[in-house]
């Protein structure tokens, strides 16, 4: 009796701390109407001319840097509610971020663009996202 008692308490404290530790993870979803704010607080910084090559050659330092900041981008594109049903492609070299995918509306095109540009350490985006299959240029 006792050992089974010693063994529910011990599983109880289990559940509980994994219940705490699941509700500290958690962030509350954004609002669309926050999701919008934080889009319009940056704008998207230009692309120069001399981009990077998105060749690979880089240190080991440099590659795990490069690989924080596209999942950082990737993740915040698929927590913006309009753009989440998409699947982009995210590679980043030394700030630049290549952005890959394709999406419906121009305004998802935009908003895409927005979003991983609003990321913290990007530099530049190199939007290679389509619409609808179709190459967007920039003066659409």
């Amino acid at each position: 009796m006792r050992i089974s008692l010693h063994i529910t308490i011990a599983i109880t404290a289990v559940l509980l701390i994994a219940g705490c530790e699941m509700g500290h993870t958690a962030d509350p979803e954004p609002s669309e109407s926050e999701e919008e704010a934080a889009e319009e607080q940056v704008e998207v910084p230009s692309t120069p001319a001399d981009i990077p090559e998105f060749d690979g050659d880089r240190s080991v330092e440099e590659s795990l840097e490069d690989a924080r900041l596209a999942t950082a981008v990737r993740r915040a594109l698929l927590q913006n509610r309009r753009l989440r049903a998409f699947d982009f492609e995210t590679e980043a070299e030394d700030g630049y971020v290549l952005l890959k995918g394709d999406v419906d509306t121009r305004d998802q095109y935009d908003r895409a663009a927005r979003t991983a540009g609003n990321v913290d350490g990007v530099e530049g985006i190199v939007n290679e996202v389509t619409i609808e299959g179709e190459t967007v240029s920039d003066s659409e």
